[in-house]
């Protein structure tokens, strides 16, 4: 039986009667929170505003938020992204680190490394903002001697779902969670990573809010997860 996390609830206003369901691939609608015509390098800003109403920006929108109130309550100095894709979580991290502050991002995809590359270089944040490619199951035990990161502030988790348990596991025996680090998981819901809660809340090294949402593109319910690292 799981464990029982606090639940928080971070509000934002919905758009009225603008509900909808997407039409168009995940791919197409980053580009249009990303447009590269209306960026400015150097701005950040104007690769997290979202371009168009709707249900799915309302929702991706209301995300963003909740990762926003926790990269400002940690601060972290060092934040590792598990996924990158195109990069719009990266930017929305980055932008809120504190001077001195670094996000590594580890992504698989070639392709989606290089767009998230073009991405955060015209937000400006290419100096605070280092992609990792290759399998995080081979780049997290490396973490250390490699890329000389002792232990990670924060962990963003929103690469694929059945991957969560298994990096969290790798990065409490690699030893780069400390007292205090924090776990944010994406879509824990949906598409969901049960096995992952279980783990969590019901391990006595971790305390875990739970944040409710909804899934980015379609009218259904999904949620994060923090959990923070007790040692």
């Amino acid at each position: 039986m799981w464990g029982n996390p606090r639940t928080e609830n971070v509000t934002t206003d919905v758009p009225g009667n603008t509900c909808r369901a997407p039409s168009t691939p995940k791919f197409m609608r980053i580009s249009r929170i990303l447009p590269l015509s209306q960026m400015r390098e150097g701005r950040p800003g104007a690769a997290t505003r979202p371009q168009e109403p709707g249900y799915d920006q309302w929702s991706l929108e209301h995300h963003g938020l909740i990762v926003d109130k926790v990269v400002e309550e940690v601060k972290p100095k060092v934040l590792l992204e598990l996924g990158t894709y195109c990069g719009y979580s990266a930017v929305r991290m980055g932008r809120l680190l504190p001077p001195g502050g670094h996000l590594f991002t580890i992504e698989f995809n070639e392709s989606f490394a290089a767009i998230a590359q073009q991405i955060i270089q015209l937000a400006g944040l290419q100096e605070k903002i280092s992609i990792l490619k290759g399998p995080t199951e081979e780049i997290i035990p490396q973490l250390k001697k490699k890329y000389e990161i002792n232990t990670v502030d924060m962990v963003f988790l929103d690469h694929w779902k059945d991957r969560y348990l298994p990096d969290t596991r790798l990065l409490e025996e690699s030893g780069l969670l400390r007292k205090g680090s924090v776990l944010l998981a994406d879509n824990v819901i949906l598409p969901g990573a049960p096995e992952f809660l279980q783990y969590i809340r019901n391990h006595k090294g971790f305390e875990c809010t739970h944040y409710p949402s909804m899934l980015e593109y379609l009218p259904m319910k999904d949620g994060l997860e923090k959990a923070v690292f007790l040692g």
